[in-house]
């Protein structure tokens, strides 16, 4: 029941505006600096909750804890620079935006920012604009390059982000929605 239902134009205006709007949120973070360390928001690395996993899943569980190491360890070979890391929302869903006039979005909910990839806001964008449940695959498939094709056309009317990070959208899906 969370799907986004539009007609297909408005739609795709609207991807393109939710595209627009994590774009311009990353231009901006490049140059954002905490006023004191303690505001700082936690590191990827420091989210417990997904990679501790000898504390958060059963010993029998060896599978699952060995492709979250495995990501884990992909990830800390990843680069850091200001094109691509930075301060991100993490929680980049249409249910953290509200749609004004003109179809201007406000964004909100920023409880969950940490730096990261900023792939990651992308990855997680098209997760949760995804057909519902995950087992309609064939529509998800479907939509995907739809999705991605007009959230990035949005994306990059701000914010330039390298192609070959493209290619790293399912590793960060499997990171934040935890499906390995």
């Amino acid at each position: 029941e969370d799907e986004i239902h539009l007609p297909g134009d408005k739609l795709d205006q609207l991807l393109a505006e939710w595209g627009r709007l994590t774009g311009r949120l990353h231009r901006v973070a490049r140059s954002y600096h905490p006023s004191h360390p303690k505001y700082k928001r936690m590191e990827w690395d420091e989210e417990h909750t997904v990679w501790d996993v000898d504390r958060h899943l059963p010993a029998n569980q060896a599978i699952v804890k060995e492709k979250v190491r495995s990501l884990f360890k992909k990830f800390q070979a990843l680069p850091k620079n200001a094109s691509s890391y930075g301060l991100v929302h993490a929680d980049l869903h249409h249910g953290n935006f509200s749609i004004g006039e003109g179809r201007h979005l406000t964004l909100f909910d920023f409880g969950a920012c940490m730096y990261s990839w900023y792939i990651l806001d992308i990855a997680i964008a098209l997760y949760n604009a995804l057909p519902y449940p995950p087992a309609r695959v064939n529509e998800r498939r479907e939509f995907t390059p739809r999705f991605l094709q007009t959230f990035l056309q949005g994306y990059l009317s701000e914010n330039y982000l390298e192609p070959e990070w493209l290619a790293l959208i399912p590793d960060f899906l499997k990171y934040k929605t935890q499906e390995l």
